[in-house]
């Protein structure tokens, strides 16, 4: 699929059928000045793949509770480490970051977050 070119070193864990979706109603951000969040972010993978996908003028903003997912950080991918559940977290967060275009939620696994 067009959609997710890979390299190898990226370790990225996500469903085959969220790319056609991703597809569907990202497509039109590519190559866009966006802010683009993704809570959730394991090994770090999906912040690579967004960065290659939404291209060179995107922000790409990782959230995450793990304190090593910031060695994923670079020029171009921001990573913000916090609990999805804290207020507190995203008050500070909105302040940082006031525009967000698109926010995946790809963290959360109980009712409150």
């Amino acid at each position: 699929m067009k959609f997710w070119l890979l390299e190898k070193h990226w370790q990225i864990h996500k469903w085959a059928h969220y790319f056609p979706v991703y597809e569907k109603w990202f497509s039109p951000y590519r190559g866009k000045d966006i802010v683009f969040v993704e809570i959730g972010m394991w090994n770090g993978g999906s912040a690579q793949m967004w960065k290659n996908y939404f291209g060179k003028d995107a922000k790409i903003v990782g959230v995450d509770i793990n304190p090593q997912c910031k060695k994923f950080e670079d020029e171009e991918i921001s990573i913000e480490i916090g609990n999805q559940e804290d207020p507190s977290f995203w008050a500070a967060f909105k302040e940082k970051y006031p525009r967000v275009d698109i926010l995946l939620d790809d963290g959360g696994h109980t009712m409150n977050q």
